[in-house]
């Protein structure tokens, strides 16, 4: 089992929420930078933790019966300190507790994540994994009920989230990273909820199971 670490300032995260519903994973991944560290600052097991408490009621809250939110994987990917392993956190995984039956597993919300700067590079996208019925209108359009479920979980992806340590505190600031450069920019142009479904082809029920959480490193 991996070692809680603390982790400075500058250090920049990478979170993996986890969803599953019959054989498909639905995987969000997110990106934030740690800052304004207190104290002894925080250590990757409690902004793990910190992360799980804001968005696992959310996904519990409108997955069907048949679903799960499972856990939380959270690894540093840059940082002034060597890198730890990554750490999963189960606090909040627990089963769906929306009666509505769920759409096809490919069926997904989607969030336009916005930053202050224009182009593609610089916009992130949320796909909400495992809508149900209660989701869809008569004319196949995301419904108000679905459209307040994407702005709750997209709420939480975009804003600050504040973390409270054993040895200090810190806060979480979200960010879209590019790969290429290894840099990033940060979030906070708001966001765009889509009106209509996106499709996730990988989620399809066809295709071949995927592990359960947490899957391996």
């Amino acid at each position: 089992m991996p070692v809680s670490t603390p982790l400075p300032d500058g250090t920049i995260l990478e979170s993996k929420a986890f969803c599953y519903q019959e054989s498909q994973s639905g995987i969000n991944v997110r990106h934030w930078r740690v800052q304004s560290s207190a104290s002894a600052g925080c250590t990757d097991e409690e902004m793990a933790l910190a992360i799980s408490a804001e968005v696992g009621p959310i996904y519990a809250s409108y997955l069907n019966s048949s679903a799960q939110f499972e856990g939380l994987r959270l690894r540093a990917i840059q940082s002034s300190v060597p890198l730890p392993a990554p750490w999963d956190d189960l606090s909040e995984a627990q089963s769906g507790s929306n009666a509505s039956k769920p759409l096809p597993n490919q069926c997904c919300g989607l969030a336009k994540l916005l930053t202050g700067f224009i182009g593609r590079r610089e916009r992130g996208r949320l796909y909400v994994p495992f809508p149900t019925r209660e989701w869809i209108t008569d004319d196949g359009s995301v419904s108000a009920t679905g459209a307040a479920y994407i702005t709750n979980l997209a709420n939480e992806y975009t804003g600050n989230i504040n973390v409270t340590g054993a040895g200090g505190t810190c806060t979480l600031r979200p960010i879209i990273w590019h790969r290429d450069t290894q840099l990033y920019t940060p979030l906070g142009g708001g966001f765009v909820v889509r009106s209509q479904f996106a499709t996730q082809r990988r989620r399809a029920e066809i295709n071949r199971p995927d592990p359960h959480f947490p899957p391996p490193v």
